[in-house]
């Protein structure tokens, strides 16, 4: 594999959502099918109005958390982000926000994952 792996999981009329894939598996995929019930309805929504319309204008329901990692908040949970050109949104993984502040090390594997993607030039193998 040249590139990165990325495994598509949302197709809209202005964006393809992929989740990155590390080592043969999608951590946002995951986290996604092992949320709760009353998680899935604040989030999946979210993504599917992002893929169909474009992006949300709500802070409370999307924005930017710095080094063009965003976020994607249901109630607790958290879909970290970044975008490609061509109307790619790649999401990082999950997880659930536990305090006041996401935790930094969340934002540094985003980041990491971002850094790597386009070290390879945003080159990406589709899963």
């Amino acid at each position: 594999m040249c590139g990165n792996q990325l495994k598509l999981l949302l197709s809209g009329d202005k964006f393809k959502i992929y989740g990155f894939v590390v080592n043969g598996t999608c951590e946002a995929e995951n986290f996604l099918n092992e949320l709760s019930d009353k998680e899935k309805t604040k989030i999946t929504p979210l993504l599917h109005y992002t893929a169909n319309n474009g992006l949300l204008r709500n802070e409370q329901k999307f924005k930017s958390i710095g080094d063009d990692i965003f976020e994607f908040k249901g109630f607790q949970s958290r879909l970290l982000c970044f975008f490609d050109k061509g109307g790619i949104i790649i999401l990082s993984h999950g997880c659930i926000k536990k305090r006041n502040k996401l935790d930094p090390s969340e934002i540094k594997k985003a980041r990491k994952r971002k850094d790597n993607y386009f070290s390879k030039g945003g080159k990406n193998d589709f899963a």
